[in-house]
């Protein structure tokens, strides 16, 4: 039972402390994705 207890608050805790980091990543991946999206559109507009 305690190491079950230790095993959730660990988790807890990484989970907290990662969430700026995480916030940061997504942040990133949509930017990326909404530049390729854009590129994307710009060649289709240029050679379709």
């Amino acid at each position: 039972m305690h190491l079950a207890v230790l095993c959730v608050a660990t988790v807890l805790a990484e989970t907290l402390s990662e969430d700026g980091r995480r916030r940061q990543i997504r942040q990133l991946a949509l930017a990326e994705q909404l530049a390729a999206e854009a590129e994307q559109s710009r060649w289709r507009q240029e050679h379709l």
